[in-house]
């Protein structure tokens, strides 16, 4: 009786441990884990723990988001909300989601005067982005206005636009490697 019990326990402590946590189990999620849509990142524009990942009422709670200006809706499940920040300076931001959870999120913002300077125009922008850090200091030296960088669940790129009047405009786009890719329109 004792062995029964032993192989009970131990039969219900694997099945324990194998069921995903909450967050990561949605009703009707159909990607495969190797798709990566399960990781959890971290989202720069945000001081809030925002990440691609979430369900949409996880994003709701910790985007400070209020209702979106414009809603896109594909066939293929991806839904797209475009919100305009309060308390934020002229940006605009797109949140793309698929089957309920965040995959990628793409953010536009008009700099408040022009800036001779990518060290200078980041740095105006850290309370928004406050994971950008030394990129700046970096742009300048390389001569380059974008930075890139892949890792085999996501891609994340800072662009900074240029005009006569210098660095004028700040785009963010992070997003799921699979849907960073097959979404050339948007790409850095």
């Amino acid at each position: 009786m004792k062995s029964f019990k032993l192989l009970f326990f131990f039969v219900l402590l694997v099945c324990v441990e194998c069921t995903p946590p909450e967050e990561v189990r949605l009703i009707n999620y159909t990607e495969a884990p190797s798709s990566a849509l399960f990781a959890r990142i971290p989202v720069c524009w945000s001081p809030n723990s925002l990440q691609l990942g979430d369900s949409y009422s996880e994003f709701s709670e910790y985007s400070g988001l209020s209702d979106p200006i414009h809603i896109i809706e594909t066939h293929d499940g991806i839904v797209k909300k475009e919100y305009k920040p309060t308390n934020r300076r002229d940006t605009v931001l797109t949140c793309t989601f698929k089957e309920g959870r965040l995959i990628e999120v793409l953010s536009s913002t008009k700099l408040s005067q022009g800036f001779e300077l990518a060290e200078d125009a980041l740095l105006s922008l850290a309370d928004e982005y406050p994971c950008l850090g030394e990129l700046g200091r970096w742009m300048d030296e390389q001569g380059k206005n974008c930075f890139t960088r892949h890792n085999d669940a996501f891609t994340e790129g800072f662009y900074l636009s240029i005009s006569n009047e210098g660095y004028t405009n700040f785009c963010y786009r992070i997003a799921y490697f699979e849907h960073f890719k097959s979404d050339a329109s948007n790409t850095l």
